[in-house]
């Protein structure tokens, strides 16, 4: 098959790499940096001149990509070709957000898909759901990528992705909100929350230092948040932890 990947970042490199021992790999080159052509061509990926080359060649297309962006690169792939092919859906958003991409195309074009793990790591799994589900994991078959399906309905495994995130993104970026807070009330604050922590088994020190080693991300992540927030304001629950946590990521971005 040719499989088309908008637009292989870190994760995007990882999957194409995979399907390229089985499949043609092809991403679009124009507009991308130095080290996402480095990147590309490590991994083999076979360069397609314009977005309707891509679209009018590809049996699939993979979207990875931050999660502003989702909606209006599904757009501008549904203005090229709606049907006759596999749209997956692999970015970070709200159930509603990837019906409403799903409603771009005809019936049955759009798999919803979520992933965890880390690029490279021997846990990256795909979460799928979606009427042709099914097809997409065959894309994985036989290769270190697991393929989990959530259920049948568009939606299902971005709820799924969104739910991971509360655990993932909210918890670091109260941490994060945690330390800027003692910090700010006073060294003798921040000295009484370091003992504090200390005392009940936590290591204030660690925790700093993983939020520095993830700042790099925290760009992305601000969308991440604003769609969960999207997400829990569908469902009926409270959206306040995922916009503060959007907050924060735009804090720990902007001080970058």
């Amino acid at each position: 098959m040719r499989i088309g990947i908008i637009h292989p970042g870190a994760m995007g490199a990882d999957l194409g790499r995979v399907l390229s021992a089985s499949h043609d790999v092809m991403w679009l080159a124009n507009g991308r940096s130095i080290e996402t052509r480095e990147r590309a061509s490590t991994a083999g990926f076979v360069e397609a001149g314009t977005l309707a080359d891509l679209v009018a060649r590809a049996d699939a297309i993979i979207s990875i990509c931050p999660p502003r962006a989702a909606t209006e690169i599904a757009r501008e792939v549904a203005l090229i070709r709606s049907d006759g092919f596999l749209y997956i859906d692999a970015n970070t958003i709200a159930p509603g957000t990837v019906r409403d991409i799903a409603g771009l195309f005809g019936p049955d074009v759009v798999v919803d898909a979520a992933l965890t793990g880390a690029p490279g790591a021997d846990n990256l799994t795909i979460w799928v759901s979606g009427a042709r589900k099914s097809e997409a994991c065959d894309l994985f078959e036989n290769t270190r990528v697991a393929c989990r399906t959530v259920g049948d309905d568009i939606g299902q495994a971005s709820a799924f992705k969104i739910c991971a995130g509360l655990r993932s993104k909210v918890i670091p970026a109260i941490w994060a909100t945690l330390i800027e807070a003692a910090a700010t009330a006073g060294p003798e604050v921040e000295y009484a929350v370091r003992s504090h922590l200390t005392d009940i088994g936590y290591d204030l020190d660690r925790e700093a230092l993983r939020i520095a080693e993830r700042a790099p991300k925290a760009w992305r992540w601000i969308g991440e948040m604003e769609e969960s927030a999207k997400t829990m304001r569908e469902l009926g629950l409270p959206d306040g932890f995922s916009d503060a946590a959007a907050e924060a990521y735009a804090r720990i971005a902007g001080s970058r």
